[in-house]
């Protein structure tokens, strides 16, 4: 069965809502966006009683129901052909690039870099989705001569299965670019934790992805504090 879902034609609103001051951006597991009864807000750097926006606080059972999640999607998206996998990833790359001006605006306000190269490493970040939507064209294997008569020695790479991402404040985009592109194009499902400061840029990342038509369970976003989820992120 094809797991890829036909670009949506709007724009989803899922992951983020008005909430006064700035947004409020939900956890993304599974395919859905969820909201929990806690949260941490995201103040402007250049401002600091300016708040920009909310974010869901994670609990230890929200990481593992994101564990859980990309658990379950990691055996079909591996069997998944490789040139469909580049499908939603290349539809993500236009999507970032066509909103570049409203993440790097977010990008801007909750991490401070300058407007010209936010937007620079946004537009870094879609050519990061283009080039390894390209490489799930590319051969997966090698092919050796033997010392063994008639003999024939054959490599193969296969994915891991589920990934952690965690990824820093100082390049919120283009970071996780780096790192989830090259996971999903080679058949790995993700759990992804951003900085706590740069999770309304994460959420916006995500649903560039979500909107693109990957597959629930594919990509998984929690966030909140390092201090209160680490442990269950890299344990488990």
């Amino acid at each position: 069965m094809d797991l890829l879902m036909p670009p949506p034609e709007h724009h989803s609103m899922a992951a983020t809502t008005s909430a006064g001051a700035g947004t409020t951006a939900g956890l993304y597991i599974d395919g859905r966006w969820i909201d929990t009864n806690r949260h941490f807000t995201r103040t402007n750097p250049a401002r600091p009683s300016e708040v920009v926006g909310r974010s869901a606080l994670a609990s230890a059972d929200d990481v593992a129901a994101a564990y859980d999640a990309a658990e379950r999607a990691a055996r079909p998206w591996a069997r998944t052909p490789a040139p469909q996998r580049a499908e939603p990833l290349l539809r993500a790359a236009a999507l970032v690039a066509e909103r570049a001006t409203e993440i790097a605006r977010t990008l801007t306000l909750e991490e401070g870099k300058a407007t010209r190269d936010a937007r620079g490493e946004v537009l870094r970040a879609a050519a990061i989705l283009r080039f390894h939507a390209g490489e799930c064209m590319q051969p997966i294997g090698d092919v050796f001569d033997s010392a063994v008569e008639n003999t024939m020695i054959q490599t193969v790479r296969k994915p891991l299965g589920p990934i952690a991402v965690i990824t820093p404040w100082n390049f919120p985009i283009a970071i996780p670019a780096w790192k989830i592109a090259p996971a999903l194009a080679y058949g790995n499902t993700v759990v992804w934790k951003p900085a706590e400061i740069a999770s309304g840029t994460a959420a916006l990342l995500a649903g560039c992805l979500d909107d693109a038509g990957l597959p629930a369970g594919v990509l998984n976003l929690v966030t909140g504090r390092g201090r209160e989820i680490g442990d269950a992120i890299v344990g488990d």
